[in-house]
């Protein structure tokens, strides 16, 4: 490949192993500040979500769309969330395993979350969603993470049919693809593939891609 742009060149460049997705794969953009989701209306495949409140999410599929309408992308967009899972087959097990992870977090670090990455208007909202509705946002949508690492720190937390169903609430609100991660994640992998997915599946048949 051969490229000359306003900030990179590339001369002979090769992508090994070639990737799936054909002729490309998709761009995804993420932020929630306004500028963040003009650009990501006028250029991105996909807008990528934090975790929030599934009818916020709705409210801000809407206005991206709208914003994309100038650019003739309205149906061309698509939207994605960004979340971690806890999952285990008792609940009361992923509620254990959701509280290790912040349990030995020193004061030192929940004050540097909350100072160190203030300037971001998306880590701003996720601090201000903690606020508000403490460690819940949902049943099972959990802000825990939130006091001890930036980002993407909501969780969604529970048994197999309560995850399903949490995640079902952002695809019923527009979003088609998820970033999903989790502590370890190869396990949390094993885990949303053998007790998550096949339920997402079955409630979205049609819908889903395989």
């Amino acid at each position: 490949m051969h490229f000359q742009g306003k900030f990179h060149t590339l001369s002979g460049a090769h992508i090994r192993p070639r990737p799936q997705q054909q002729p490309f794969p998709k761009f995804y953009l993420g932020g929630g500040s306004r500028q963040a989701w003009e650009v990501s209306a006028k250029h991105s495949d996909v807008h990528l979500f934090w975790g929030d409140l599934p009818e916020r999410i709705a409210a801000n599929i809407a206005e991206i769309r709208a914003l994309a309408r100038a650019h003739d992308r309205e149906d061309a967009i698509g939207f994605g969330m960004r979340l971690q899972v806890i999952c285990r087959e008792d609940e009361s097990e992923a509620w254990a395993a959701a509280d290790q992870l912040v349990r030995h977090a020193s004061e030192r670090q929940k004050q540097d979350v909350q100072t160190l990455y203030y300037n971001s208007v998306a880590n701003q909202r996720v601090q201000q969603l903690a606020r508000e509705h403490g460690d819940l946002l949902l049943p099972h949508l959990w802000t825990g993470i939130t006091k001890v690492r930036p980002g993407a720190g909501i969780a969604v937390v529970g048994n197999p049919a309560q995850c399903a169903a949490t995640l079902q609430q952002f695809i019923d609100a527009g979003c088609h693809s998820f970033c999903l991660s989790g502590y370890l994640h190869d396990e949390e992998a094993e885990r949303f593939g053998r007790l998550i997915r096949p339920i997402l599946a079955a409630n979205n048949r049609g819908r889903l891609a395989a």
